[in-house]
């Protein structure tokens, strides 16, 4: 039921692999992912997402994430 997803390393693997395909699921609503850390470039290669400015230059600045 949620609307707002935030991820801060949370997890590797496949339960990350997991969570983003239900992520992916959801996404056939409207949803935002948000992520700091070091999951922002797996989100970042995701065909599904498009991540929305500002677009910061590290790993630790807040990126926010749209389905496709």
């Amino acid at each position: 039921d949620g609307t707002v997803f935030f991820l801060f390393n949370p997890f590797g693997g496949n339960i990350f692999t997991t969570v983003l395909q239900q992520l992916h699921l959801e996404a056939q609503r409207e949803i935002l992912i948000c992520s700091y850390g070091a999951c922002t470039q797996p989100l970042a290669r995701l065909n599904w997402l498009e991540r929305i400015p500002p677009v910061g230059d590290d790993a630790f600045s807040l990126a926010i994430f749209t389905p496709r």
